[in-house]
């Protein structure tokens, strides 16, 4: 299964689900075939470690931190107002 995930054509075809699910406001479950959704949930629990292993570096990168960071300090001032954000600092909301 590896294999053929790695193949061209498959990545080609993941990329024209998600880009048809985003063009069409769609989830992924409504785009992709019902047939191929238990191979991707057999291949995802296979290879649960590799995944988070990946996952887990790509969210310790200082600029991936940065970006949530910023992201979740535009989230709570949009939500409580800038005049919320005078008690809290953006370090604090980027660490929880």
């Amino acid at each position: 299964m590896l294999s053929i995930l790695n193949s061209l054509d498959v990545k080609a075809k993941i990329n024209d689900i998600i880009d048809k699910a985003s063009d069409n406001n769609q989830t992924l479950r409504e785009v992709i075939p019902s047939s191929i959704d238990g191979s991707i949930k057999i291949y995802i629990y296979s290879n649960k470690d590799k995944i988070a292993k990946g996952l887990i570096e790509v969210l310790s990168k200082d600029s991936v931190k940065e970006k949530i960071s910023h992201s979740a300090s535009k989230m709570v001032e949009n939500t409580l107002g800038k005049f919320a954000m005078m008690f809290l600092s953006s370090e604090l909301i980027g660490k929880k």
